[in-house]
Order: C-alpha cells, then sequence, then structure tokens
C-alpha cells in the first residue's frame, strides 16, 4: 500500500488544487490534479489502495477511483481523487439471500434462534447487522464501532435495489443527529464509527486562539419538538383498534413544533400491546362493532383577548413574553392543502379550529378544511426562547423595548362544535352541533382515543430524547490548524454566549491541502421527515396486503435486517376490504410559519455604532427613527467619548428625520480638538484638517452620511467607528488647482 503525504513540500510544489473533503454518512475524498510529461502514464492505477497523511495525521485509506487524463495544448495533466473504503459501501448492491428487495428489520432471532416478527427494531442491531453483511458478505476491509443507544428504535421498512451506504444513510433518518466517520489505528485499522449525538467527541473552537474569516450559524428550534406522537392502525380479528403513542406521556400534539406521524399495521395481523409484536392470525369474515369518534371544534375568536389566548396555546413559548398583546384582528383566510382531495374536504368548511378527533370524509355533514391566520403581536423584551417570533423593533417606553412580529400559522379547522360519528362504511352521525346549538358531553370513553397502545412507546422515546440539544446550521471558515473531527459535536468560545454549549453536529468539512484553511459546516442532516420515512414503513403493510407467499429473508449477524416473512393469515378479497371501516386520517394541526422576513438593518436586534434604527407606530408604519450612539478616531486616538450628542436613552440618539438621508457632522476647533457632533439630514463637504504652521481662525467640518430610510426599510452606509483624515495636501500636492 501506498503512502501519500499530502502536507509535504514534494506533494505541494507539484499538485494543483489539492483539496480533502469529509461529509458524515458520506464518506471522504482527496483529489488534486499532477502534471506529467506528454502522454505519461498515471502514477496511481484504478482500484489501487493508498493511505493519505497530512502533518502526521492519517486522512483516509482507500481506493483511487476513475483517474481522468487531460490535454490542453501542451499542458497535461491527471485528474486523481482517492477515496475512503465509504465508497465501497456506496457502490455495492446489497443482497439478502439473494434477492435485493424486501422489508428491512421485519424479524430478530429469538433466544431459541428461531425467527421472531417484530414491530420495531433496535437501530444498533440494524446497523450491526448492514455492516456484518458487507465485511463477511462484500469482503469491505473494515471494522466497525457503533456508539448508539441502545434504547433507539426504527419501524421496519421497504428496500429495494440499495446500496449498503444506502440503507445505513436510511436508518440515520430515524436517530436525529446521528453521525459516522472513518478512524485509523495502529496497522493502519480501518474502523467505521457511528455514533449517536450523546456519544460524539466534542470539538471546541476559540475565536480568539484561531483565525476564524466567516462565521455564520442559525437556530433551529423547529428541530427541537416539544411532544413526538405516533398513530398506529390495524384491524384486529373483528375488531378495529385505534393505537395513539405519545412522548412525553400526557403532552399536546397540537402545539408548534410536535412531531407526528400515523403508520398503518395491515389487517390480519394482530397487535399486542404487551410485547410490541405482531402475528399472523386467521380473521375469517370482518365483521365488526363499530367504535366512535368524537370531533370537536373550536370557534375562532372575535375579540384580541381571545386570540391571545389562542395564540398563546398555539405557541407556548409567548406565555413568558410581558405585555404581550395582538395588535390587529387576524386575518382567517381560507386555503387549499396538498391532501385536500382527501374525503371530507370543503373550503367552506373553517368556522372552527379542529381540536380534538379526526374526520375520515365518510359522513356529508362533518368536513374539514384549511386556512392561513396572520397575527401580528407586540411584547416587551422578549426572551431569547420567544425572541424569533419578534424580528421588528417598535421602540422604548418606560417599561423597555417593544418588538412586533406577524406569525404566519396554517390550521385545520371544521364545520362543528361538536359531533360524534360511527367508523362504519357510512360515517353515521349519531350527533353533531355546528355552534348554535347546546354541546353534548358525550359518553365517558367518547374522546376520540381508543384502546391506546403501548406498542410505539419505546420508539417515540428515543425520536423525543435524541432531539432535546437545539441544532444550529452554519458554516465557518478556519485559518488556523484545527483539528477536524466530522460527526463531531462543535461549539465556539469567544462568540455569542449560546454558541459555547451548542454542540451541534459536524457535517461536512472541506480542507485546502495547500493554505491548510478548512470550511466546516454543521447543523442537521439533509433527511426526511419522521412522517416521510415512516410512509416507507407502510409498503410493508402493501407487500402483506399483496402477496400471499413470501419468504423469509435475514441478514448474517443478528439478524436484524429481514425480508418479507412467510405468508400467514388471508388476504381479504375486494369485497372484504370494503366492509372494512375507513379509519380516521384527519386531525388537528396548527404549523407555525416564519415570522416575516428576516429584518432589514433598521429592524435588527444587532446594535453597532451608527446604527440607524425604526420604530414603529400601531399602524406599522415608521414614526421615530434612532442612531446607535459610536465613537470617532483621529490621529490613532479617539476623540470626543460617544458620539454624537442628542436627546435619547441607552445609546440611542433620535434621528432628525425619519425619511432619506441621516449625516453626522463632526467638528474640531482650530488646533484640531474636538469641539462637538450632532445629527442631520443633510449632508455636506468634509473640511479636512491641514497640517500646517499658519493659523486657521475656522474650524474642521467633517460629513459622514450614516444611512438612507427609504420608507420602512434602512439603508446603512457607515457603521462602526469612524475615522477623521488628515488632508491629503499635507503630505504632498493635493491635486487641487
Amino acid at each position: 500500500m501506498k503512502t501519500l503525504d499530502v502536507s509535504s513540500s514534494e506533494f505541494l510544489d507539484i499538485a494543483e488544487s489539492p483539496a480533502y473533503s469529509r461529509l458524515s454518512f458520506g464518506g471522504a475524498s482527496v483529489s488534486f490534479r499532477v502534471p506529467v510529461d506528454r502522454f505519461s502514464s498515471c502514477p496511481y492505477e484504478e482500484g489501487e489502495i493508498v493511505k493519505v497523511v497530512w502533518r502526521g495525521k492519517t486522512l483516509l485509506i482507500g481506493p483511487v477511483i476513475n483517474p481522468e487524463h487531460s490535454l490542453d495544448g501542451t499542458s497535461e495533466s491527471w485528474d486523481i481523487k482517492i477515496h475512503d473504503f465509504w465508497w465501497n459501501l456506496a457502490n455495492i448492491q446489497y443482497f439478502s439471500d439473494g434477492r435485493s428487495r424486501g422489508i428491512f428489520a421485519s424479524y430478530k432471532y429469538g433466544t431459541d434462534g428461531s425467527q421472531v416478527k417484530q414491530a420495531t427494531a433496535k437501530i444498533k442491531d440494524a446497523l450491526a447487522g448492514i455492516l456484518d453483511h458487507a465485511i463477511k458478505t462484500a469482503l469491505v476491509p473494515i471494522k466497525y464501532d457503533l456508539r448508539i443507544d441502545q434504547e433507539a428504535e426504527l419501524i421496519p421498512f421497504a428496500y429495494s435495489s440499495e446500496t449498503y451506504a444506502s440503507l445505513l444513510i436510511q436508518i440515520q433518518k430515524w436517530r436525529p443527529n446521528m453521525a459516522a466517520w472513518f478512524e485509523y489505528g495502529a496497522g493502519d485499522a480501518v474502523t467505521l464509527v457511528i455514533a449517536d449525538h450523546a456519544n460524539l467527541p466534542d470539538v471546541v473552537l476559540d475565536l480568539s486562539a484561531v483565525d476564524v474569516s466567516t462565521l455564520s450559524l442559525k437556530a433551529r428550534p423547529d428541530l427541537v419538538p416539544p411532544a413526538v406522537g405516533l398513530t398506529c392502525n390495524a384491524s384486529i380479528g373483528t375488531n378495529v383498534q385505534r393505537a395513539v403513542a405519545v412522548y412525553p406521556p400526557g403532552a399536546s400534539l397540537s402545539q408548534p413544533y410536535v412531531v407526528t406521524a400515523e403508520v398503518d399495521v395491515p389487517g390480519g395481523l394482530n397487535v399486542s400491546d404487551a410485547s410490541g409484536q405482531h402475528e399472523p392470525v386467521e380473521t375469517g369474515t370482518l365483521g365488526y362493532d363499530a367504535p366512535r369518534m368524537t370531533v370537536r371544534g373550536d370557534k375562532f375568536p372575535a375579540a384580541k383577548a381571545q386570540w391571545l389566548a389562542r395564540v398563546k396555546r398555539w405557541v407556548p413559548a409567548l406565555a413568558d413574553c410581558a405585555n404581550l398583546e395582538v395588535a390587529n384582528l387576524p386575518t382567517v383566510v381560507p386555503i387549499t392543502p396538498a391532501d385536500a382531495e382527501h374525503r371530507g374536504y370543503d373550503r367552506n368548511a373553517i368556522s372552527h379550529e379542529l381540536i380534538g378527533g379526526q374526520i375520515n370524509g365518510k359522513s356529508s355533514k362533518i368536513k374539514w378544511g384549511k386556512v392561513k391566520v396572520d397575527v401580528r403581536l407586540r411584547a416587551t423584551d422578549p426572551p431569547a426562547t420567544a425572541k424569533q417570533y419578534f424580528p421588528e423593533f417598535a421602540g422604548r417606553t418606560d417599561g423597555g423595548e417593544r418588538w412586533i412580529g406577524l406569525i404566519p400559522f396554517e390550521v385545520t379547522t371544521t364545520n362543528v362544535a361538536h359531533a360524534r360519528y360511527l367508523m362504519d362504511d357510512k360515517g353515521t352521525v349519531e350527533y353533531l352541533d355546528n355552534g348554535d346549538g347546546p354541546v353534548d358531553p358525550g359518553n365517558p370513553g367518547d374522546d376520540g382515543d381508543y384502546n391506546s397502545a403501548a406498542l410505539y412507546v419505546k420508539f417515540t422515546e428515543s425520536i423525543y430524547k435524541a432531539t432535546r440539544i437545539m441544532p444550529y446550521d452554519g458554516s465557518a471558515t478556519v485559518h488556523d490548524d484545527f483539528d477536524q473531527v466530522c460527526g463531531g459535536r462543535l461549539s465556539i468560545t469567544g462568540g455569542l454566549r449560546e454558541w459555547e454549549t451548542m454542540r451541534s453536529v459536524i457535517q461536512e468539512i472541506t480542507l485546502d491541502l495547500k493554505t491548510g484553511a478548512s470550511d466546516v459546516t454543521v447543523g442537521a442532516a439533509e433527511q426526511l421527515s419522521l412522517q416521510d420515512s415512516i410512509d416507507k414503513s407502510k409498503q410493508l403493510a402493501d407487500a402483506l396486503r399483496n402477496t400471499s407467499q413470501a419468504s423469509a429473508s435475514t441478514s448474517s449477524g443478528d439478524g436484524s435486517a429481514g425480508g418479507v416473512g412467510p405468508g400467514g393469515g388471508t388476504i381479504p378479497s375486494p369485497d372484504m376490504d370494503d366492509k372494512k371501516p375507513e379509519l380516521p386520517s384527519v386531525g388537528p394541526s396548527v404549523k407555525i410559519g416564519q415570522a416575516q422576513e428576516s429584518p432589514a438593518m433598521g429592524t435588527s436586534a444587532v446594535e453597532v455604532g451608527f446604527q440607524c434604527r425604526l420604530a414603529y407606530n400601531d399602524a406599522g408604519r415608521v414614526d421615530e427613527a434612532y442612531i446607535r450612539q459610536g465613537k470617532a478616531m483621529y490621529a490613532g486616538n479617539y476623540i470626543g467619548g460617544m458620539l454624537p450628542e442628542g436627546a435619547g436613552s441607552g445609546g440611542w440618539v433620535k434621528s432628525p428625520t425619519t425619511s432619506g438621508e441621516v449625516w453626522l457632522k463632526v467638528q474640531l476647533d482650530k488646533d484640531a480638538k474636538y469641539m462637538g457632533s450632532y445629527l442631520s439630514a443633510v449632508g455636506g463637504v468634509s473640511d479636512p484638517v491641514t497640517l500646517a504652521t499658519e493659523k486657521r481662525e475656522t474650524p474642521y467640518d467633517y460629513y459622514f452620511h450614516l444611512a438612507t430610510i427609504d420608507g420602512n426599510k434602512v439603508v446603512q452606509h457607515q457603521a462602526g467607528t469612524v475615522y477623521l483624515q488628515i488632508h491629503p495636501g499635507t503630505f504632498g500636492p493635493s491635486g487641487k488647482s
């Protein structure tokens, strides 16, 4: 095996554009161009294994893939790319017992060696099954180290024509903040590490100790769900069961950022709450006693006070805001959702927010709809947990700073205040109240939550616990010898306080091998939503409904990977399917959108010297403008303290204008001593100090164009520190005629 030292002068003197790139769950590679004599052979053979070293550290070990020859005039070169062994995992197809498709992780081995069908599978076991198969069957020369919570689970899903790497990536979607990378040990041992967020190595970037040229970070509170809910539907013998698993127990699913999804367990399977397993059973005829579903709606308010209570229910974080108020009565506008073709949708069914139960569309009397609700809120000094909802600065009061936010919501609605119907083939309505009549309390237990199962409790718990850390999206360019760990947890010191504990997952690193500069990208992996992942598992239901016989297929190792199990139970005929109850599929939903566009400089929460900030009245119009006091420097020294002087508070001075240009005028006396400064709506021509022997009787004037106010936007021309320059004619001809 050849060793290539990409930090050596011998390599760097001849290599063009040498770069290293490493991606979590994507492998690493080193690429470069090598000039050669005319029609010379490539210095590396296709598939040759090379060890790449940089500053004494092994970057990767793996094959040379697709070297490319290029000829441009008299210049000739080879483009070379060396990969790690993730390339092997990404380019070898996974076969289980000779099959390229099936249901992954549908079985596990019992203590007696028998196969047991499972509703959920351990993620650690599933990963081990894939990697054992890759090592033993595809002869990929690696070891593996799985640092995964033993209780983390996934739901069996259908696969077809997958590679080993694509299966690993599909499993990653079930476990947020999981990362993968290679480590290299003694004897050039290659180990693939896959770790949970809790087991990732910490990487700390000290801004005071390293050279960072760019840094961009954004918090992602939408990826920290306050609750995780999973709905399971199943035909059980002669009954229909609706089972809901929610974590934390008792948490409301009607709040922003909640993760909810629904999975179908196929007909002909018996769901056991105790064991969490399901086994084929003979169902016979599909007669049933239809259960009842209760639907509840909450009429949209007509007053600001009621709207405020409603919005606090939608966004619990707003409860911590002082002096919170609804600025204007919100608008409720019907919209057409993507799933409008579902039975029961009616664009006019928007009188009530759907807050309980679900609608299956069988009944012509119980309808559902969707609306967009725009709510304009005001608050005083909103806390960090709610600051994202208030991007507009609205001025100061004796109680503190006032901030405004326009928050859009997408809400599922209904035309009823209270209704109860049978989940039969007709959707028979037993009770209906559209808000004009008394509300029937219903019978005990008629709350739409029937036979709640513990089948997926561990699954929802594992998703919830894996999403407790606030992710940050962003990137940084580092110019020091930064100890890179792709898949590590990055924290930053010397910046904002919240960065010190953010521990955001490093997803990608690119390294310029000549300059040593590295670009580090952090954040959540580009993964499907929980519902999208679960939708794949619904193929399990289709496969079992439509296939009368399917042979079991399991992986080597622990046997967690498997195909469709042996056929058992009857395949329902079309007539029998028609007699199945229509299970509810449209339930309460409130989605919160971004609180308007990212603010302009004039409404930003960031404060810098001479920044212009706008304040708004109740109608949303600009009625005041302020300039942040800043510093001025002359001849290498700060002068005058904080400029400009003027009426204001907290370091902000009121602008003389709310439209047009804002200027700062600074005056020095004839001896170049500071005299004063003020804001003006009119600029002028600076008359800088000229160092000369003759006496001067008039002061020196400096004008700085700070900002231009255009409507409710600010164009900031100058911010930070202003510099009073010496006239260039002091040191030579000024160029004036």
